[in-house]
């Protein structure tokens, strides 16, 4: 599954499947960016061979499953991002 940025303005924020599903919330301005979509967001940017594009849950944290879209490889997560 790949994924993409659709749009990061200043007013609104959109983290998208790659079908244009939305994925997570729309931020409003004066919104914190969570450290997750920030992270999805610099990493769906990447032209790094082998990239993890966090998945993160609607109220900002990372999901406890991340895998590597490029292979089988997948681990679980704490809510703070870190393995």
């Amino acid at each position: 599954m790949s994924f993409k940025v659709v749009s990061v303005l200043v007013l609104c924020c959109y983290v998208c499947v790659s079908f244009g599903q939305q994925q997570g919330q729309r931020i409003q301005q004066g919104q914190h960016l969570s450290e997750c979509l920030i992270a999805r967001a610099r990493a769906v940017k990447s032209k790094a061979a082998v990239n993890l594009v966090p998945n993160c849950e609607p109220n900002g944290d990372y999901s406890a499953l991340q895998c590597h879209s490029n292979s089988r490889f997948c681990q679980c997560w704490k809510s703070d991002g870190t393995p």
